[in-house]
């Protein structure tokens, strides 16, 4: 029971990432964005790859104990390019939407930047867990 508590709160946000994802992608580009400012959805295309990349190399950590954090984040990329460019893909077919390939590249970016977010994080944790350690080794 534990470790599919353990797998859903790692897998969750992955599936809600994804289902907001789905959503947007075959919504028409909000009409208002293109006037503010003609490149935002890039900057939205960056953010929800950011937290896809992120969350996906949360979700395989524990899926691989003791494998190395850097080795793990090679399946998120693929896997968040893939589903980036699949998103791109399916937008041929929805009315109002284009496919462009500088959102992949948005794509692409966020992911790897939301997993070396990730990277930090766990070395930044794992750094002062050491330090702990090191301080009070009776504990």
């Amino acid at each position: 029971m534990e470790s599919i508590k353990k797998i859903l709160s790692h897998w969750l946000p992955v599936i809600f990432v994804f289902i907001l994802l789905s959503f947007l992608t075959f919504q028409p580009v909000p009409l208002f964005l293109y006037k503010i400012y003609y490149r935002a959805d890039k900057a939205v295309h960056f953010i929800i790859y950011l937290f896809m990349g992120f969350t996906l190399v949360r979700a395989f950590t524990p899926a691989f104990p003791g494998f190395n954090v850097l080795l793990i984040s090679i399946p998120a990329i693929f896997l968040s390019a893939f589903l980036g460019t699949l998103a791109e893909a399916v937008q041929y077919f929805v009315p109002e939407r284009i496919v462009d390939y500088s959102d992949i590249k948005a794509n692409v970016f966020g992911s790897c930047f939301g997993i070396t977010l990730y990277i930090i994080i766990i070395l930044i944790k794992s750094s002062l867990n050491k330090q702990k350690i090191i301080k009070n080794p009776k504990e």
